[in-house]
């Protein structure tokens, strides 16, 4: 199963990691979105830090030019 968000609709990315999750450099990281379903279901990662910020990045780079399209 997947899930497509726009990048314009992320409103924010959470990452969750337990001790033994950060000694490792895994963790979980959960997408909240605006109108769809709200939330993706938790997806599990390496290096979660790095990936929210660059999902949150493309997010705030791209929310005005998707905006412009509709």
């Amino acid at each position: 199963e997947s899930t497509h968000i726009p990048l314009s609709k992320i409103q924010d990315v959470t990452v969750r990691r337990s001790l033994f999750d950060r000694l490792i450099g895994i963790g979980t990281i959960v997408v909240d979105s605006a109108g769809l379903s709200n939330r993706v279901p938790e997806i599990h990662v390496d290096r979660p830090v790095e990936i929210s910020r660059r999902i949150l990045g493309e997010s705030a780079a791209r929310a005005p030019q998707e905006t412009g399209k509709n």
